[in-house]
């Protein structure tokens, strides 16, 4: 199709041609534009229309997915064929339905975010059959319009599908006007060649968008990979992988969840978004619920509208509340190396059918590349145990004890509040070796570790000394705190039956405590005074606790 310049009166300046297909693609045409435009298209059937560009015009252009995509071809229409009204719907494949896009109306009763969907009225009919539609009395039909709000006295309409070369349904184009009659074959022949461009548009500009997003994809994804490397904790790749999910996607809540293999739970770590009725740090057993699926079967969930199968389905229990505005839902599992479960990546939204299709796919090989950073992570995190912890007791060993007293000091001595510091020791403990034997005492000292732990509180530090010794940093506690600690950790090793066979054995521990800045002024002196107060301990009948106090182990 060619465009031929009408003759115009000579301008000083040399007018440049430009196609019809050329002025749509740089949407030079929009309506709003101050322009006086006539020129005339021909077509096989030596049929002319006369487009007509003029000021002052009522019509409206609306917008909707891709903005304003049809709004040229729509006023082109409506010029061309004295239509009532122009209109251009983009197709949705994923929710099966037309929406509109762009329209010129004389009416004021246009439904302006209208989805039609497949099979209803005019419209939608076209997704099935895929086949112009014209009508000159348009009672004889039982199809509705549907995009109008108000009933008008529709009488003639044109209606063609927009396909692509591939045959892929791309939207529809449609005309109406209220007259009788209104439009011939021959209209409908120029309509379908207003589709061509409308597809040609339409392919372009999904393409240009396509191009865009894998680029802007790309660059998130670099951004991940470098962020990834340098997160050596599982913390930290959650938070680099929540980030990552908020630049590809809207949503309203995501939800980071770590597994626990030790007791087939699973707990959230991280939540971003509004989250009323779940926080961070709530734990949850292995059910029929979907995030136990997920984890269960190492397979994502991904539900188009969740308010359709809130009664079938719960995410954790039967009695949680129903969330009302829940619609999409992503729930991706994390997995390792070995094709274990770490965990799983939730992903929320109150619009229905957000991560459909390609999305899906990009959300996945982000969390993919998210499971390498975990497994790495986790390797990390056991690299530092072995370097911190005990491998018996799996308390933290005494090089790391040295440095964390030394950090709560500094703590302590930044906001001015006290701590303090217990030495205990096993009773005897060398005389239960000779009689029982090693693997027996290794079986008491886990043991009394796990007592001591017990009795601690969250923020308290238990470690082991060397040999039969061990220690508890207490930070933001003085003497007397200190003094009902190690009693509550006295107590609960003499109670303890320890089992080794048919043997039920029973030990007892002496401890010493030091506060500071009360009984000591640096980390050594607190260190020592603690030792002072456990040799008081022993040397006075033993299974006791010793607060220190100033002269303590100093001979007469």
């Amino acid at each position: 199709t060619r465009l031929r310049p009408a003759k115009t009166r000579k301008s000083p300046q040399k007018r440049q041609k430009v196609s019809l297909s050329q002025q749509i693609g740089q949407n030079r045409l929009s309506p709003d534009a101050t322009v006086h435009d006539t020129r005339r298209l021909k077509n096989p059937g030596n049929t002319s229309i006369l487009i007509m560009r003029q000021d002052g015009d009522e019509g409206f252009i609306g917008s909707s997915n891709i903005e304003n995509l049809l709004s040229s071809i729509v006023y082109f229409m409506s010029r061309n064929f004295k239509a009532y009204s122009a209109l251009g719907f983009i197709y949705e494949p994923e929710a099966k339905s037309f929406v509109l896009n762009s329209y010129h109306s004389k009416s004021l009763s246009i439904v302006k975010d209208i989805r039609i969907p497949e099979g209803k009225g005019v419209v939608g009919a076209l997704a099935l059959d895929k086949q112009a539609f014209i009508s000159g009395d348009l009672s004889y039909y039982s199809a509705e319009l549907l995009y109008y709000h108000n009933r008008e006295m529709i009488n003639s309409v044109v209606a063609v599908p927009i396909i692509s070369h591939a045959k892929d349904l791309l939207g529809a184009l449609v005309i109406d006007s209220l007259e009788s009659q209104a439009f011939k074959e021959e209209h409908k022949d120029i309509m379908k060649r207003f589709s061509l461009l409308a597809a040609a548009l339409i392919t372009n500009v999904r393409m240009r968008l396509f191009q865009e997003r894998a680029a802007a994809q790309f660059q998130i994804f670099y951004e991940a990979s470098q962020q990834f490397i340098n997160a050596l904790h599982l913390p930290q790749v959650f938070d680099v992988l929540v980030s990552m999910v908020e630049k590809l996607t809207p949503s309203t809540r995501i939800i980071a969840i770590s597994f626990h293999e030790n007791d087939k739970s699973g707990r959230i770590i991280k939540i971003k978004g509004a989250s009323p009725d779940l926080q961070e740090g709530f734990q949850f057993k292995l059910n029929s619920g979907l995030y136990s699926y997920v984890l269960l079967k190492l397979k994502p969930v991904n539900i188009p509208d969740f308010q359709t199968l809130q009664e079938k389905y719960y995410r954790f229990s039967p009695e949680e509340p129903a969330l009302k505005q829940l619609r999409s839902l992503l729930i991706i599992p994390i997995v390792d190396n070995q094709s274990k479960p770490s965990g799983l990546i939730s992903i929320e939204s109150d619009c229905a059918n957000q991560f459909q299709g390609d999305l899906e796919k990009v959300l996945l090989t982000l969390v993919g590349n998210a499971s390498v950073a975990i497994t790495r992570a986790g390797l990390y995190h056991n690299m530092e145990l072995l370097a911190t912890t005990d491998g018996l007791t799996h308390l933290i060993n005494h090089k790391h004890f040295q440095e964390q007293l030394a950090k709560e000091l500094e703590r302590t001595n930044r906001y001015k509040r006290p701590m303090a510091l217990l030495l205990m020791d096993i009773d005897h403990f060398k005389s239960f070796n000779d009689t029982y034997g090693h693997p027996v005492g290794d079986l008491v000292l886990r043991e009394i570790a796990q007592c001591i732990k017990q009795a601690l509180r969250a923020n308290d530090i238990a470690a082991r000394y060397g040999g039969e010794e061990f220690t508890v940093i207490i930070p933001d506690n003085g003497p007397e705190g200190a003094l009902a600690t190690a009693e509550r950790i006295r107590k609960r090793v003499e109670q303890k039956i320890i089992m080794s066979g048919e043997n039920q054995l029973r030990v007892t521990i002496s401890l010493g405590c030091a506060s500071f800045p009360a009984n000591a002024a640096t980390q050594q002196e607190l260190i020592d005074n603690a030792d002072k107060a456990l040799y008081y301990s022993k040397e006075t009948g033993r299974n006791r606790s010793t607060l220190y106090v100033k002269g303590m182990g100093k001979k007469d």
